[in-house]
């Protein structure tokens, strides 16, 4: 795995009713007991030492959405101008096997 990789902590993960489940985190695999299979479950988490690189691409892209509200942009800009996709090449980032 090439880059930086992202420590998680404080991890919190709930059932549908909000209720707490009981959880093992080895090697950034949470596990579950059984009864849980098919269930729906949510995962709160905080993500230490955030390197500036992630800073700087987050400032970025905030700064953008801020200076531009409006639902429609009549040239929206490319992704090279705004250096996100540059800043964000060299860091890794752990989902937990979630993919879109």
């Amino acid at each position: 795995m090439a880059g930086t990789v992202l420590q998680v902590t404080n991890i919190v993960l709930v059932d549908s009713t909000g209720a707490p489940v009981p959880f093992t985190n080895a090697s950034s695999v949470l596990t579950v007991n059984s009864s849980y299979t098919g269930a729906t479950l949510t995962a709160s988490y905080c993500i230490g030492n955030c390197p500036a690189t992630i800073t700087q691409a987050m400032s970025l892209l905030i700064s953008y959405w801020f200076t531009h509200r409006d639902a429609a942009e009549a040239n929206p800009p490319k992704a090279i101008e705004m250096g996100v996709e540059s800043l964000l090449a060299t860091d890794t980032f752990d989902t937990f096997g979630y993919q879109a």
